[in-house]
């Protein structure tokens, strides 16, 4: 896998084909919108959906983690999918992770999907914390839009998830879809990272920055 080295608050972040970002510096993985149990969800409402996808993310998360020798994961919101997403394949999911990571490395930035699991985040050591969260040069959200402190002069770095972003290329008649990464306003917001999300595609706007995920590689569009 190549990722793209992003140069950004006097440090590097390094934009993964998985939808992450790493900070080398602090050994700190970031990820965005997991959404683990959604098909459980979906099941329990009577949508026949396949099992499988929460433990294909875990396997993704804890590949990522083991590659890049991270020592801290950071989840900028939607963890779970829902309440009613708590089932045996979620919570050894999540053991699985909790062993994997140093005690008080494993943070959780609360996004609006979590809010009905603030009961369970003690079972596995994930220390909740509510956005903006400042960590390092960062100050950390899940939404951007309704989370960011509104300031004239905002000079900060945020970090955020939510979006679920993807771009449309067209090329030769042929138009194709891809996650991406996007900067804008002094604000990174990650791809989705779980396996069952869904994207939603940016209008291209000046000044905004998008970096895509094809196949295993992040490809700077600007």
């Amino acid at each position: 896998m190549k990722g793209y080295r992003l140069h950004i608050a006097e440090t590097t972040l390094l934009l993964h084909p998985s939808g992450a970002a790493f900070w080398k510096e602090e050994s700190t993985l970031f990820v965005a919108d997991l959404h683990l149990g959604k098909s459980t969800t979906f099941r329990r409402g009577g949508i026949p959906i396949p099992a499988g996808s929460t433990t294909c993310t875990m396997d993704r998360l804890i590949d990522c983690i083991e590659t890049l020798n991270a020592s801290r994961l950071v989840v900028l919101g939607d963890l779970v999918h829902a309440r009613c997403s708590w089932d045996k394949e979620l919570q050894e999911g999540l053991a699985r992770l909790s062993e994997r990571l140093p005690k008080g490395n494993f943070l959780l930035v609360e996004g609006n999907h979590d809010l009905g699991s603030r009961s369970r985040w003690e079972d596995f050591s994930i220390e909740r914390q509510v956005a903006p969260h400042p960590l390092g040069p960062w100050i950390l959200l899940h939404d951007e839009l309704t989370e960011r402190p509104q300031a004239s002069n905002d000079h900060r770095v945020y970090l955020a998830g939510h979006v679920h972003p993807a771009i449309k290329l067209r090329r030769f008649g042929e138009t194709i879809r891809l996650r991406c990464f996007s900067l804008y306003n002094n604000c990174l917001t990650l791809a989705a990272f779980g396996s069952f999300t869904g994207a939603k595609t940016l209008d291209l706007s000046l000044g905004q920055q998008y970096f895509a995920i094809v196949d295993d590689e992040v490809i700077s569009l600007t």
